[in-house]
């Protein structure tokens, strides 16, 4: 969970594209890392790219479906389908 608060910083401060980038080089190191698909959808979220950032939530729950930010990715799905 740490990790992730790391790459949710740097989102935050306005660096979407650097967190994808490092998330992706996280997961070449651990693969086992799930949790960097419910951070790539933050990432795609705030570029304003909806499609790929669905694919993410919806990849993390696939892969972690009571994993630590499940309910967050479902809540993030659930406001994409409110719009």
């Amino acid at each position: 969970m740490s990790r992730c608060i790391k790459f949710q910083r740097m989102i935050e401060r306005g660096d979407p594209v650097g967190a994808i980038r490092a998330l992706l080089k996280e997961l070449q190191g651990d693969p086992s890392y799930i949790g960097a698909f419910y951070n790539v959808g933050l990432a795609f979220k705030a570029l304003e790219l909806p499609q790929l950032a669905r694919m993410a939530f919806e990849l993390y729950l696939e892969l972690e479906p009571q994993g630590y930010w499940s309910l967050q990715a479902e809540a993030e799905l659930a406001r994409m389908d409110e719009r």
